[in-house]
């Protein structure tokens, strides 16, 4: 599977991702890694909020899954 191509946002530069393979974000049927990574990041908001404006359906973002990020873009416009 190929990894999007994504150019790096600002905040990127601040990620607690930065410099990890993406493998636990993009691979890992378990997406726990990613996810405790992503709890103590200090971008995780602007990650989530790249990921939804730009309709990203693979990997973790933010914290949360792609059927995680889903069920939110649902739930806003129910």
């Amino acid at each position: 599977m190929s990894r999007p191509a994504v150019t790096e946002p600002q905040w990127f530069e601040h990620a607690a991702c930065r410099g990890r393979g993406w493998q636990a974000f993009f691979d890992d049927p378990d997406p726990s890694d990613a996810q405790r990574i992503c709890a103590g990041c200090p971008v995780r908001m602007p990650c989530l909020r790249y990921a939804m404006t730009n309709g990203i359906d693979e990997g973790v973002w933010g914290g949360l899954t792609p059927e995680h990020r889903r069920r939110t873009r649902a739930s806003q416009v129910a």
